[in-house]
């Protein structure tokens, strides 16, 4: 749905672009009636996506808590993540739209009418039934899991 209403855009943008001479042609006014149509149905069906991702991810994490008997473990890694990004030590890079819903996390903290996930102290809460605090990340782990250290 999405998608079409983002062709939808497009179409009016197309007809809204100016040929060699820097004129526009007299179809550009519905063009421009066009776009504005499709633009409004795309922020609007990303708005519903990202909403219905979110609900996925807490339906998520409670059947992960339900499968495993135990609510450590999914909650113990999200409290390492949210020690990680207080700390800075979080994703470094973007990464396509298209993909963050099979993160663990949002990519982007910035885009929160967006996001793909939950805020990690929400889902914290959730998992745990009371705030919990962060973990702290711990950088001397990697002398433990360096494929050397093992021998």
């Amino acid at each position: 749905m999405v998608f079409g209403l983002e062709m939808i855009f497009n179409l009016g943008r197309s007809m809204c672009e100016t040929d060699e001479g820097g004129r526009r042609s007299f179809m550009a006014l519905p063009g421009f009636a066009i776009m504005a149509t499709g633009s409004l149905g795309w922020l609007a069906g990303r708005m519903l996506k990202a909403a219905v991702s979110r609900q996925r991810e807490y339906l998520a994490d409670a059947r992960a808590v339900q499968f495993t008997r135990s609510r450590d473990g999914l909650g113990g890694v999200l409290r390492k993540v949210a020690g990680e990004q207080a700390q800075g030590l979080g994703m470094r890079r973007s990464l396509h739209p298209a993909v963050q819903h099979m993160l663990l996390i949002n990519a982007n903290p910035q885009t929160r009418w967006f996001a793909t996930h939950p805020p990690l102290s929400e889902r914290i809460l959730r998992i745990y039934g009371r705030p919990m605090a962060a973990l702290p990340a711990q950088c001397d782990d990697e002398a433990v899991t360096r494929p050397d250290a093992i021998f």
